[in-house]
C-alpha cells in the first residue's frame, strides 16, 4: 500500500511553478482569514470548496475524479490506471486541488468527494448522464454561414420585436383584467389571453410577460378582494425613454433573471414545486427550482453565459483561431451539437437541460443575440450585437477570476449595446393611415404611445413589416364602456393619422355604436346615475330589479346608488339598460404600486486582490507549521485523514454539563459538521460527534490530548459528547444512516 500523503503534506511540498497554479486556478481559497498553509488545505477539503472544484470541471475530469471517489471507498490509495484519464486530464485535477499524488503511480481524493458524487451501489443504479457520456463531434464539420445582411436584418428585427413585444404585453394587461391568483401569479387561461392579444406564441408571450415583470413594469393593483396584476408607473416612464435605453436594461434583466421559462410552461419546477406565470414576481415562490448537484451560482444566469460563450468558441474554433464573422459571414452550429457541448463542457450545471437550453436558445434569438441560416431553423449564430455581449461578459469573467468561470455579480450589458442598438433599430412611426375599409396601417414600427392609443379603439388584424389595425363595433362599444365619449374617441383617431377629417365609414360606426349603446351614464360617487330623460330615471326607480342597487333621486335626471361603480353596472345591464362610463376630466389608466423588491445580492470577500496575491502566496510558502490541533479546520483535517487511513485518533471534546474528557476513536466518516467513529475495544461501538464539541484531535498515542485517553462507552449517559447513545454492532449498522451536509 502506498505511503498516504496528505493534501497538506503534498501542497507544502509543491513547486513554486505548481503552486501559482493552484493559487490562480482557486481564487476561492486564497482568502486573507486563511493565513496558513495548512488553513488552506483545511478549507480545500471542506464541503463548499470541494463542490465548487466538482462544478468548475468538465465531463472528462468529472469521470476521472467519480472513478477516484469510487475506488476510494475500498482504499484510499487509486491506482493512477483506475482513472482511465489523459494527462492533461489529470493535470488539471491538481492544478484544482480535487486530485493529489501519493508514491509514484497512484493518487488520493478528498473524502467530501465521495458524498457530493454518485459512489454508491445504489445511486450507482440510475446514474446522471455524464458518467457514461461521450465528447460530442467536431462542429467544425456541421457550420454553415449566415450572411452579414440576413444578421442583421434579424438582429434589428428582434430588438425592435422586444421592446415592443414587452411595451405591448403590459399594455395588454390594462385591456384584458388579469386577477392574481392565491399564489401571487396569473392564471393559464389569462396568459393565453395576453398571447392572443400580442399575437405571439403562448411561450414567448410568457418569456415577455416574466422580463416586463422582472424589470419592474408590472404590479399588483386593484382592491383587496380583488387583486390584479397592473402595470405600474415605471411603465409610464418607459414610454418615454429611447429604445435602446429599454432594450439595455430588458437585456440585462434576461441575463440575471431567474425564472425558467420551461418551469413556467410545465407548471411545476425540477423539485415537483408548483409554478404559475408571475408568481416568482410576485415574490411568493422563493424555493430553489432545480435538484441535483449543488450550485454555487445562480444556475439560469450561468446556463445563459454558457449558452453565449460556448457558441462563441466553438465557431471561433471552426473559424480556424480567427474570429467568425471577419469575411463578412457568421457560422451557425446546429443546436443539438451546441447542447451537446454546453453540458459537456458543464456536466454539474442544474439548469443545462436539454429542454432548458433549447428555450434559452429561442430566447436569445428572441433578443436578437443569435440568427438562423436560411431554410434551416434548428441552427444558430451569433449576431454581432450577440458576439459583442459575449466578449464583454468574457472579459467580466477573466477579471472575475471565478472559479467555476461565472460570477453573477460580474453579468452587466456593455456601454456600448444602446447606441448600437439605436444604430439598427428602424425609425419610429408616430402616424398611421386610416382606409374606409374600417382598418388603420402602421407602415412600420409604431411609437409605444400610439400604438397603446390604437389598441384602446381597434384590435391588431395582422403583423408584418407594418401593421393592420381593424376597427370593429365590438372593439370602439369596449371603448365608450371604459369612458371615452365619441368626440373622444374621434379627437384621438385625428390625432394619430394627422389629418382634420376621418373617412366616413369610420365616423358613422363611433356614432351609431354611441346611440346604440345607450344615453345611461354611470360615475363612481359612490355611484351616480345620469340620464337624459326624467322618465327613463323614473323607470328604473320602479323598477323591482334594481332594489338591490338602493337607487336615490337626487334631480329629474340624476340619480346616486349605495352600490359601487361595478356592481350597479352589472345590476343595470341584468335589467336590460345599456350604460356608458361618465369620462373623467383627465383620465388615467389605473397603475400598481411597484412590487417590493429584494435588493441586489451584496458578496463580502476576504478574497486576497490580484495585487496582492503574489505576497500572499510567498507568505503561505515561508510561513512556519507548527503542530496544532485547536483549530477546527486543524480538527476536521485530522479526523478526515484518521478516517482514509483507518487509524485512530485521540479527542479532547466537551460534554453536556461543560465538562472536558478525552476519548480515543477511530474515525469512519467526517461530514456534515460531524464525524461519524468507532470505538471501544473491539471497535463494535459506533457513535457520532458534532465537530463543534471537540476541543482538540491528534493521531492516537502522540500525547497531545493530554491524559491517557478512555473509550466513549465509559462515559456517564448525562455527560456523554456524542450526539447519539452508543450501540454494539459492527458495521455502519450503529446509526443506520449517513450524516451529510
Amino acid at each position: 500500500m502506498a505511503t498516504l500523503t496528505s493534501f497538506a503534506a503534498w501542497l507544502r511540498e509543491l513547486p513554486d511553478a505548481d503552486f501559482a497554479a493552484f493559487s490562480r486556478a482557486r481564487r476561492d481559497l486564497m482568502r486573507t482569514d486563511l493565513p496558513r498553509l495548512r488553513d488552506v488545505a483545511a478549507a480545500a477539503g471542506s464541503r463548499t470548496a470541494v463542490a465548487t472544484g466538482l462544478e468548475s470541471l468538465d465531463t472528462a475530469a468529472l469521470q476521472a475524479v467519480h472513478r477516484a471517489a469510487c475506488a476510494t471507498r475500498v482504499d484510499p490509495a487509486v491506482p493512477a490506471s483506475t482513472l482511465a484519464a489523459a494527462p492533461e486530464v489529470v493535470e488539471t485535477l491538481k492544478t484544482r486541488g480535487l486530485l493529489w499524488p501519493v508514491g509514484d503511480r497512484a493518487y488520493r481524493t478528498h473524502a467530501e468527494t465521495m458524498s457530493l458524487l454518485p459512489t454508491s451501489a445504489a445511486e450507482l443504479r440510475s446514474p446522471p448522464d455524464w458518467v457514461a457520456a461521450t465528447a460530442p463531434a467536431d462542429p467544425a464539420e456541421y457550420t454553415r454561414p449566415v450572411s452579414e445582411a440576413l444578421a442583421a436584418n434579424a438582429e434589428a428585427a428582434a430588438a425592435s420585436a422586444t421592446v415592443s413585444g414587452v411595451l405591448s404585453a403590459v399594455d395588454a394587461f390594462t385591456s384584458h383584467e388579469v386577477s392574481q391568483l392565491t399564489s401571487g401569479g396569473a392564471g393559464k387561461r389569462d396568459m393565453q389571453a395576453i398571447a392572443r392579444a400580442l399575437g405571439a406564441s403562448f411561450p414567448d408571450a410568457v418569456m415577455l410577460t416574466e422580463l416586463a415583470a422582472a424589470a419592474g413594469l408590472l404590479g399588483i393593483g386593484g382592491t383587496d378582494l380583488d387583486p390584479r396584476w397592473l402595470p405600474t408607473a415605471a411603465f409610464d416612464t418607459l414610454l418615454a425613454a429611447e429604445r435602446s435605453e429599454v432594450y439595455a436594461m430588458l437585456l440585462q434583466t434576461w441575463l440575471t433573471g431567474a425564472v425558467d421559462t420551461t418551469h413556467v410552461l410545465a407548471g411545476s419546477t425540477e423539485r415537483g414545486d408548483r409554478l404559475q406565470s408571475l408568481a416568482a414576481s410576485a415574490g411568493l415562490h422563493r424555493k430553489a427550482a432545480y435538484a441535483g448537484f449543488p450550485q454555487s451560482q445562480p444556475p439560469l444566469p450561468h446556463a445563459r453565459y454558457a449558452l453565449l460563450h460556448t457558441l462563441a468558441e466553438l465557431t471561433d474554433d471552426s473559424a480556424g483561431g480567427g474570429s467568425a464573422g471577419d469575411d463578412g459571414t457568421h457560422l451557425a452550429v446546429p443546436d443539438d451539437l451546441l447542447i451537446a457541448h454546453i453540458q459537456w463542457r458543464h456536466p454539474l450545471l442544474a439548469a443545462a437541460s436539454t429542454a432548458t437550453l433549447t428555450r434559452l436558445i429561442d430566447e436569445a434569438a428572441l433578443l436578437g443575440l443569435l440568427c438562423t441560416p436560411l431554410a434551416d431553423g434548428h441552427a444558430h449564430a451569433l449576431t454581432r450585437l450577440g458576439k459583442v455581449l459575449t466578449t464583454h461578459l468574457a472579459e467580466a469573467m477573466d477579471t472575475a477570476r471565478a472559479v467555476t468561470g461565472f460570477d453573477i455579480t460580474a453579468v452587466s450589458v456593455p456601454e456600448s449595446i444602446p447606441a448600437r442598438v439605436d444604430g439598427i433599430l428602424p425609425e419610429l412611426q408616430t402616424r398611421v393611415v386610416v382606409q374606409s375599409d374600417l382598418t388603420a396601417i402602421a407602415t412600420g414600427p409604431l411609437a409605444p404611445q400610439i400604438h397603446a392609443a390604437l389598441t384602446d379603439l381597434a384590435e391588431v388584424d395582422t403583423r408584418g413589416q407594418g401593421t393592420v389595425y381593424r376597427f370593429t363595433e365590438t372593439t370602439i362599444s369596449d371603448a365608450l364602456k371604459s369612458g371615452l365619449r365619441a368626440d373622444d374617441i374621434t379627437a384621438r383617431l385625428r390625432e394619430v393619422t394627422g389629418q382634420d377629417t376621418l373617412p366616413q365609414p369610420l365616423e358613422f360606426l363611433i356614432t351609431e355604436t354611441a346611440g346604440r349603446l345607450g344615453r345611461i351614464q354611470i360615475a363612481a360617487a359612490r355611484s351616480v346615475i345620469v340620464v337624459d330623460d326624467e322618465a327613463e330615471l323614473a323607470a328604473m326607480l320602479a323598477d323591482s330589479a334594481l332594489v338591490p342597487a338602493g337607487l336615490t333621486r337626487l334631480s329629474a335626471t340624476v340619480a346616486v346608488s349605495n352600490v359601487s361603480r361595478e356592481r350597479l353596472a352589472m345590476l343595470l345591464e341584468a335589467a336590460e339598460y345599456q350604460t356608458m362610463a361618465a369620462a373623467p376630466e383627465n383620465p388615467a389608466p389605473p397603475r400598481a404600486a411597484s412590487l417590493a423588491r429584494r435588493p441586489a445580492t451584496t458578496r463580502r470577500t476576504t478574497r486576497v486582490p490580484d495585487s496582492r496575491l503574489s505576497s500572499y502566496v510567498s507568505s503561505l510558502r515561508s510561513g512556519s507549521e507548527e503542530p496544532e490541533t485547536e483549530s477546527p479546520s486543524t480538527i476536521a483535517d485530522v479526523l478526515r485523514e484518521a478516517a482514509a487511513t483507518g487509524t485512530e485518533v485521540d479527542l479532547t471534546v466537551v460534554g453536556r454539563e461543560g465538562s472536558q474528557r478525552q476519548v480515543r476513536i477511530a474515525p469512519i466518516q467526517v461530514a456534515g459538521g460531524r464525524v461519524r467513529a468507532r470505538t471501544g475495544p473491539a471497535r463494535d461501538t459506533e457513535l457520532t460527534f458534532g465537530l463543534a464539541r471537540i476541543i482538540s484531535a491528534a493521531p492516537a498515542g502522540t500525547g497531545d490530548c493530554g491524559t491517557t485517553p478512555t473509550v466513549a462507552s465509559d462515559t456517564p449517559a448525562s455527560d456523554n459528547p456524542a450526539s447519539g447513545t452508543p450501540t454494539s454492532g459492527t458495521g455502519s449498522e450503529g446509526t443506520g444512516s449517513e450524516d451529510r451536509l
